[in-house]
């Protein structure tokens, strides 16, 4: 099997071979014709950074050739037709039955192949096929932006029809870890990853409440491992008070139990967490993409504490409302008094009225959603 080393050592050698063919477009000289000339010395700057940029990714990636190869191919075929859409992508790869990881080498294989594309254009010997080769490459190297490559994954369409609804309205990342997460769930298995995620879908569409609805309560629980968790705790229980009562009965000094006690626990902590948690990666909470927004499942409340008489009291309840997620957030002000040797001032029922006006003042223009608490005043002694 190909060398991915070998591809990039030859790659980077048709961009130089490419910058050697501007600097004679610079001079109006070289190969291709006048219109070929004026399309590279125009955009030459995007092939070079876009290629430069793409050989750094793969030298970066660690991709196997196994993964990277497929991809690039399947990129290759589809470029040749002009920008591949999210559509052509993903039929393409259900059909070869990509796995997760190459799918996740796909923006990286696009742009291989559209740069590929632009280096071989000076290959051809039609000045019409070197203009239509080069300047298709460059119209979709522009357009790639574009591209959703979200949805070109095969296997997130299919987890994108969560019974629960949530899997959707997830952020990026946290998809990513549920397709990361399945495909090892699949392997263990020896099943394909669609297959894997179709067993999921079908489960959670059978189940009788709301959590197991959701297609990622199974992967999260098979990634929390609470078996080894519980045997963890146990241990570190158990062990260090078993060795501290065989150390004391072994020097026949019962007072060196509780000595020895915690000095075990710490150690004993240590070595256990290292050896139970080997090979365990972490696994960050799912989180909701908002925008932005808190949902109305999510009804906050923010306090903020305050001293009376504040300056500005109804500009800082209106940011903080205006900054903190819109219409499901309520903002109280937790008012505090100043210190006196007394339990009321003078001025204080005219400080909280000041600040219950402002409150009503924002609640008739924002249609509820701010009040005011007040704290016992801390007498000084």
């Amino acid at each position: 099997m190909r060398s991915v080393r070998r591809y990039r050592a030859r790659l980077a050698r048709g961009l130089r071979t490419l910058r050697g063919q501007y600097q004679n477009a610079l001079r109006n000289r070289g190969k291709g014709g006048a219109v070929y000339r004026e399309w590279l010395r125009d955009n030459h700057y995007l092939i070079e950074r876009e290629g430069r940029a793409a050989l750094r990714e793969l030298r970066r990636s660690g991709a196997k050739p196994e993964a990277l190869f497929p991809v690039l191919s399947i990129c290759r075929e589809l470029c040749a037709r002009g920008l591949p859409e999210s559509e052509a992508l993903a039929g393409a790869l259900l059909c070869t039955r990509c796995k997760s990881a190459g799918v996740a080498l796909v923006p990286l294989a696009l742009r291989l192949a559209l740069v590929e594309s632009a280096v071989n254009s000076m290959r051809t010997n039609d000045s019409a096929a070197q203009v239509k080769r080069l300047s298709d490459a460059i119209t979709c190297l522009r357009a790639m932006p574009d591209i959703d490559f979200e949805q070109v994954s095969p296997l997130e369409r299919r987890l994108r029809r969560d019974p629960a609804g949530i899997y959707p309205r997830m952020e990026e990342s946290s998809r990513a870890v549920y397709r990361h997460l399945l495909a090892q769930r699949a392997k263990k298995n020896r099943h394909s990853e669609e297959e894997e995620a179709q067993a999921l879908l079908d489960r959670a569409a059978g189940a009788w409440t709301g959590a197991d609805k959701h297609v990622g309560t199974a992967l999260l629980k098979q990634a929390y491992h609470p078996k080894r968790g519980a045997a963890l705790l146990v241990c570190e229980s158990l062990l260090p008070v078993l060795l501290a009562g065989g150390a004391a009965l072994a020097l026949r000094s019962w007072f060196a139990f509780p000595l020895l006690c915690l000095p075990l626990t710490a150690l004993c902590r240590v070595l256990l967490e290292a050896a139970f948690l080997r090979g365990i990666q972490p696994v960050p909470l799912p989180r909701v993409e908002l925008n932005g927004v808190v949902p109305g499942e999510g009804r906050t409340l923010v306090t903020v504490s305050t001293l009376l008489p504040g300056g500005n009291l109804g500009r800082r309840m209106e940011e903080l409302y205006s900054s903190n997620g819109g219409p499901n957030v309520s903002i109280c002000v937790l008012a505090d008094l100043k210190g006196a040797s007394c339990a009321e001032l003078p001025g204080d029922e005219a400080d909280l009225q000041a600040a219950r006006i402002e409150t009503e003042r924002l609640c008739a223009k924002y249609n509820g959603g701010f009040t005011v608490a007040q704290s016992v005043r801390a007498r000084d002694s």
